[in-house]
């Protein structure tokens, strides 16, 4: 069955002694797990691109306020690319990150509250 309760911050299963684990458990807490590599590596190119090997480039649109950045692999093959635009006060990103390599695409959106934290509204994979 499933734990009644589960980390804080990854959501996964946290068991007490009369809970008893099934694989769907774990198939869950993977899912959750490879969400949050997702997020954290989709959001730090730069470290991204020392774990590769490769290059890191960032270049920002005066006109629209876009930052596009570049990870190259150390082939110099493009292996991600992240692009954040702000609304007109800075206060929604969206994101669009794609990896050429692996033909996937992904949609992001971050909110900034009046306490001035950011949210991940949601992480989407564009098929």
């Amino acid at each position: 069955m499933p734990s009644i309760k589960k980390t804080i911050f990854a959501k996964l299963h946290d068991w007490v002694g009369s809970e008893r684990p099934k694989r769907l458990d774990f198939v869950e807490d993977n899912h959750n797990v490879d969400r949050a590599l997702s997020n954290l590596a989709t959001n730090d190119l730069a470290l991204m691109a020392v774990q590769l090997s490769g290059e890191y480039q960032a270049a920002k649109n005066p006109t629209t306020k876009a930052w596009t950045e570049t990870i190259l692999d150390e082939s110099g093959a493009t292996f991600c690319v992240k692009t954040s635009t702000p609304n007109s006060t800075s206060t929604v990103w969206d994101m669009v990150i794609s990896y050429p390599q692996h033909s996937k695409t992904f949609n992001q959106r971050y909110v900034k509250d009046s306490d001035g934290a950011w949210t991940m509204e949601y992480n989407e994979e564009v098929i």
